[in-house]
């Protein structure tokens, strides 16, 4: 930076965060980086408040129009229709990839326009940077892009009493307990800036330039500068005159009693996080973290902000609201539901499976939609291969024509009483182990009446559609549909602070986007209800998403008096920290950016967005440094994600080298060290040894044998059906406790089971209805079941044939006492479609009626749970690996 630049700038180093409350004057206004930072400034109840406020809050709430989601997707329309209009007229194969990374470019141009960067000052030397300047240019001048409400808002700072007014306006909005005034405004202190994003870096040159002093709050110890390199290595600091504050006795030593807490996955350390903060509700039970209501807390946990842990911590905590993605919240997750159905492509609503069970899941298709998804589960083949509202709605009229025309006729005469009408249902129908026809009606009915209500939303939101979209109706039609949910049962409280919010977000800028393309309408939405954007930087959140995981740049706040009890530094993995070189948004890069030809405060701008990008690690080697400043620190790192093994970060070895030494000159290296690493187990891995949700196996076990001896072995009333599950099962009586304890009989609702179900049903009634072709029955069948695809259905035609169970009863030769009323009538062969293994059926059935010879034959060998429908969740089987 030239000294022209330098002109009113300076840097005040200081040791202790404290001596901002003692040595800064006392008509001192500070603006911070971090909000939490602010907050304590003014907050702090030993020494002395000071006047303090976050920058990316003024600028957020300044440059509202640049910030805001409309303005944002009136941009990303501008890019898509500019690629679209030059795929017209060009045959560029680059433009594909462009029109499949729109949001990418959007968010590079977004970050050129900030740093200032004018058309002519890109490179043009590839294909590629020719095709990104043209579509720069027209980003500049199309009208609905914003630039000149940007830059007018931006040049209303060049007058000191508008920029003045700026800062006073936002600062009594929220802090009107401490005033600020004009004349503490002839100094600005700017603390915690380890990076300046190109707005902040703005703000300052404009308050540099109006005559106003910046002084850059920076901390440094001469002892150990190289901790201190995240600032003495930034470009907007070398070369400013540097003074220090007089606070050598304030430092606080360096702490050597850090604990290290190994949690197994991500389970167990969601599980410890929360105990931290059931701990501190206990103690705090009315605290409310105001604006400036500071109370101290237990533990103050901070992590890492990466966009992989961010997920992490949002399936595990809770986001405010007002701030959340309010399509992560079961209404917004139910239209954004909705909205994947809709085919940009051809333009019709298309329902997959998997979404429509999203939609289920969130509890807003209709009454009773919660409990509609475990029906849906069980008749979800029935509609494998329905794509189009239509296909749906017909296939769920079919299911209900097959529930009451067709099963029916496969009822029994046998007399109805409370001992056999049970067993009558299990063994009169051959479609009973099929999962869409054993649904009851009762159940059947909600499961239709919620699908049709998810059909009928989507097709009042996307009805009549063009090409184009006027969105002020179709936001219309969504309110429709939020307000009818009103009326559908009882709306808990925070779902209806979430529709009003939706309401809020719908109603606003809608009018200056007017029309845009059908094709964009995921994407309105993404904008409008809180899509993620992605994050580049890590420490300059307004506020953390997670009110009770706080960012890593909250670190130095939380040393402020009065301090936490306790600094819980989560996610302390290698994967996560000290960090990578970021990446900038394609089609950006490192070369890219160094060819630009910019100059003066441009060119400063784009130095301190590199800078931020490639050296992540010197601020948490920085933070890390003044962590261990804390009296009680606690790092902690996961050792499994997504079964892959992690490693701690350099930090915690460092940690524990520290403790091994000193532990070593107190009492030498006879003494053996013992680590004061904590290992927490995994969550699942306690579930295994000791699980909440069922007694131990041996007293499963106990209670299963006497459930079997009670009802069926004494009663002597069970038909063959449950006999043979005792003989299938390796565990006997397990099979019998799935089948006929907690249901009526197995039910086959996977395309796998299924698969196998069919030729041998085929096979049955081809020799019960006294038919000679397979195919009359067949395609009887595929009427009634219509979920397999062509090849598919000539698949299950095909090995009809080999599964001839046509066998009557007594064919086996049982003796006449073996008989009972229950299969009466009724063929034994049946039990083929409840083992679907045939092989083995055979040799149940033999031993069964005394072949001697087959106890010892081929069916021991063969392998009885694979064709199971209980053995994903099978406790015998998870517990002991029966087929392993």
């Amino acid at each position: 930076m030239s000294t022209k630049q330098d002109l009113n700038a300076s840097v005040l180093q200081y040791q202790a965060v404290d001596s901002l409350t003692t040595y800064l004057p006392n008509d001192a206004f500070v603006i911070t980086a971090q909000r939490e930072m602010a907050k304590k400034l003014r907050t702090v109840n030993t020494g002395r408040r000071v006047r303090a406020h976050d920058l990316n809050t003024i600028l957020k709430e300044t440059l509202t129009d640049w910030y805001s989601e409309h303005r944002e997707f009136l941009q990303y329309i501008a890019v898509t229709e500019w690629i679209d209009k030059e795929m017209v007229t060009t045959n560029n194969a680059l433009l594909s990839s462009f029109k499949h990374n729109a949001k990418e470019l959007l968010s590079s141009v977004r970050t050129l326009i900030e740093i200032g960067v004018k058309t002519q000052e890109l490179p043009k030397t590839t294909e590629e940077e020719r095709c990104f300047a043209q579509l720069y240019k027209a980003f500049c001048a199309n009208e609905k892009c914003g630039l000149k409400t940007l830059f007018e808002e931006l040049k209303s700072w060049n007058d000191l009493e508008k920029f003045q007014s700026v800062i006073l306006a936002r600062y009594a909005f929220m802090h009107a307990s401490l005033p600020l005034r004009k004349e503490h405004l002839h100094t600005i202190y700017f603390q915690g800036f380890y990076y300046f994003h190109p707005l902040q870096s703005r703000f300052i040159e404009k308050a540099r330039r109006l005559g106003i002093r910046v002084v850059y709050l920076v901390p440094f110890e001469s002892d150990c500068p190289k901790e201190y390199e995240i600032w003495t290595k930034n470009p907007r600091y070398i070369g400013l005159p540097v003074a220090q504050m007089p606070d050598q006795k304030t430092l606080i030593p360096s702490s050597a009693t850090c604990r290290v807490i190994r949690y197994a996955d991500v389970f167990s350390m969601a599980s410890g996080l929360r105990k931290f903060k059931e701990d501190y509700e206990k103690e705090y039970p009315a605290t409310k973290d105001g604006l400036d209501g500071y109370q101290p807390i237990d533990h103050r946990l901070c992590a890492p902000m990466t966009m992989e842990v961010r997920e992490i911590l949002n399936t595990f905590f809770a986001e405010d609201i007002t701030r959340s993605s309010l399509l992560a919240v079961p209404p917004g997750r139910y239209l954004w539901g909705l909205y994947r159905m809709w085919d940009k492509q051809t333009r019709q609503v298309n329902l997959e499976a998997e979404t429509v069970r999203e939609c289920l899941a969130t509890g807003w298709a209709g009454k009773n939609s919660s409990q509609a998804l475990a029906y849906f589960n069980q008749v979800e083949h029935y509609f494998h291969d329905c794509k189009t509202t239509a296909q749906w709605k017909a296939r769920i009229d079919l299911l209900l024509l097959a529930h009451k025309h067709v099963l029916p006729l496969f009822k029994t005469d046998v007399a109805k009483t409370n001992d056999n009408e049970r067993w009558e249902r299990i063994i009169s129908s051959p479609f009973a182990t099929i999962g869409a026809f054993r649904l009851p009606k009762a159940h059947l009915r909600v499961l239709c009446d919620s699908l049709k209500q998810i059909i009928d939303d989507a097709t009042l939101l996307f009805k009549d559609m063009g090409d184009e979209v006027d969105l002020n109706h179709h936001f219309a039609r969504l309110r429709q549909v939020l307000k009818e949910k009103h009326k559908q049962g009882e709306v808990l409280e925070e779902e209806r602070q979430i529709l009003d919010i939706f309401q809020k977000r719908l109603s606003f800028g809608a009018n200056d986007i007017g029309q845009c393309s059908s094709g964009l309408l995921q994407d309105a939405m993404g904008f409008f209800l809180g899509g993620k954007k992605k994050d580049e930087n890590l420490t300059q959140e307004i506020i953390s998403p997670f009110g009770d995981v706080r960012d890593v740049g909250d670190i130095e706040a939380s040393l402020l008096a009065p301090m936490d009890k306790t600094l819980h530094w989560c996610y302390c993995n290698a994967s996560f920290m000290p960090g990578k070189q970021l990446s900038l948004s394609w089609p950006l890069n490192d070369l890219y950016m160094a060819s630009i030809d910019v100059k003066g405060e441009t060119c400063a701008r784009l130095e301190d967005r590199l800078y931020s990008l490639k050296h992540p690690w010197l601020m948490y080697r920085y933070l890390f440094h003044i962590a261990k400043r804390h009296p009680d620190l606690i790092l902690s790192y996961v050792q499994n994600l997504n079964d892959k093994e992690l490693l701690p970060s350099i930090f915690v070895t460092l940690c524990l080298d520290e403790q091994k030494r000193a532990f070593e000159r107190q009492y030498g290296t006879d003494k053996p060290f013992e680590s004061p690493l904590q290992f927490e187990d995994g969550f699942f891995s306690h579930l295994k040894k000791n699980p909440p949700w069922a007694p131990q196996k041996p007293t499963m076990q106990k209670a299963l044998t006497a459930t079997v001896e009670q009802y069926f072995v004494k009663t002597k009333t069970w038909p063959l059906d449950v006999r043979l599950a005792i003989m299938d099962c390796p565990r006997k009586s397990w099979r019998v406790f799935y089948d006929y304890v907690i249901g009526e009989g197995p039910v086959f609702s996977s395309d796998f089971h299924l698969k196998h179900l069919f030729p041998k049903l085929t096979s049955m009634l081809k020799h019960q209805l006294k038919l000679n072709s397979f195919n009359e029955v067949h395609d009887e069948l595929m009427m009634l079941y219509p979920a397999f695809n062509r090849s598919e259905r000539f698949e299950l035609l095909d090995w009809s044939p080999f599964f001839p169970v046509g066998k009557s009863q007594g064919a086996h030769g049982e003796p006449e006492q073996h008989k009972d009323k229950y299969d009466s009538g009724c063929t034994d062969y049946r039990v083929y479609l409840k083992y679907l293994n045939k092989k083995r059926v055979d040799g149940m059935m033999k031993r069964y009626w005394g072949d001697i010879e087959s106890k010892h034959g081929t069916t021991n060998n063969l392998r009885p749970c694979t064709l199971c429908p209980h053995r994903s969740y099978c406790f015998a089987f998870n517990s002991n690996g029966v087929e392993s």
